[in-house]
């Protein structure tokens, strides 16, 4: 078994790999011809070369994700904890997913504290895993749906609980103990519109874990869900 694994992630490395060089080239394309300079595009084309340009987003976006598994079941992903600034992270993370909100009609609030204390943390791998829940919030809510994120400051604890929730479509009781699982996708209409093979929340738990954090969710078919995940204070 070590060694089937072993190969996995060593294919998964390899694939990855391989697929980044053509689609780096493909974006670049995308890119100069968006510019125009070869020359002008019709209406029509327009909306084709935006059409492929979020299409390779997404391929890129999968592509990631494999690099980051393969990472983490080689043992090779690795965490640079220092002292960060939450709403700094949350506030990046809603900026970047804004105008995916926006477009899917549903509102973003921010409901963090204004003491909020600082944590120990890698600024980059977090905000990974924030706009990873952000992401999904927003993607299985319905128009005119919400998506709140909140923090609870503990003064008697060491530890700061962050939550993203929404007002979508929900997830069943007999789903949750999988939901963080690799490659797992929840069966429900909804899954069916989006890309994704079922890592970014696996992975945001291994980011939580090498936190020493822990990451959960409450759910309900059509009660929305919460996804909460705990970050230790940062001390001098």
């Amino acid at each position: 078994l070590r060694e089937l694994n072993k190969l996995k992630s060593n294919f998964l490395s390899m694939v990855s790999h391989e697929l980044r060089t053509p689609l780096t080239t493909i974006q670049g394309y995308i890119t100069y011809l968006s510019t125009e300079k070869p020359g002008n595009l019709n209406p029509a084309q327009k909306e084709y070369l935006k059409i492929s340009e979020e299409t390779a987003d997404i391929l890129n976006h999968l592509i990631e994700e494999l690099l980051d598994l393969s990472k983490i079941e080689a043992g090779g992903f690795k965490v640079n904890l220092k002292a960060v600034d939450m709403a700094e992270v949350i506030n990046k993370a809603i900026v970047s997913l804004q105008l995916f909100a926006d477009k899917q009609g549903i509102a973003l609030e921010n409901n963090l504290p204004s003491d909020l204390p600082l944590v120990r943390a890698d600024k980059e791998r977090i905000l990974q895993v924030v706009k990873n829940l952000l992401e999904n919030a927003i993607k299985f809510n319905q128009r005119g749906g919400k998506v709140c994120l909140a923090a609870s400051n503990q003064s008697n604890d060491n530890k700061v609980a962050f939550c993203v929730s929404d007002t979508g479509i929900g997830i069943a009781e007999d789903e949750l103990d999988k939901i963080f699982d690799k490659f797992y996708q929840v069966d429900s209409s909804g899954k069916r519109k989006y890309a994704g093979c079922g890592l970014g929340l696996a992975i945001s738990k291994s980011i939580i874990e090498l936190h020493k954090g822990r990451i959960w969710v409450e759910s309900k078919i059509g009660a929305g869900s919460k996804f909460f995940f705990e970050l230790t204070k940062y001390k001098d």
